[in-house]
């Protein structure tokens, strides 16, 4: 489904799709149980926007080099993906790391 020269871009930089299924991995590791939900989804032309929550409990392994301590993260993030031949090719957006942090106890909340 991504073309070999997907590209994304986010907050903190474009990445490749190699370390984009890098960090996959590392979320599904680190919260074994987590869950997207499309809330919603709209296309035109050759991009589709969606907005997606994420929830999940951190009891896998370790996420960014914070360790588990079995808090659970609820957070909504917006992302539009363009799609060439059938394939995404690239994917732009920006995720709720902030309060990912903050449920995370990385940072306060306040």
């Amino acid at each position: 489904m991504y073309s070999p020269e997907w590209i994304g871009h986010i907050t903190s930089g474009d990445v490749t799709l190699e370390e984009n299924k890098q960090f996959d991995i590392m979320l599904h590791n680190a919260f074994p149980d987590v869950k997207c939900t499309i809330l919603d989804m709209v296309a035109e032309g050759d991009k589709v926007a969606y907005i997606v929550n994420v929830t999940g409990t951190h009891t896998g392994g370790p996420f960014m080099d914070i360790q588990p301590a079995g808090k659970k993260i609820d957070m909504t993030n917006t992302w539009i993906a363009r799609i060439v031949g059938n394939k995404i090719t690239e994917h732009r957006g920006s995720g709720d790391s902030m309060r990912l942090l903050q449920q995370l106890g990385v940072i306060p909340t306040n």
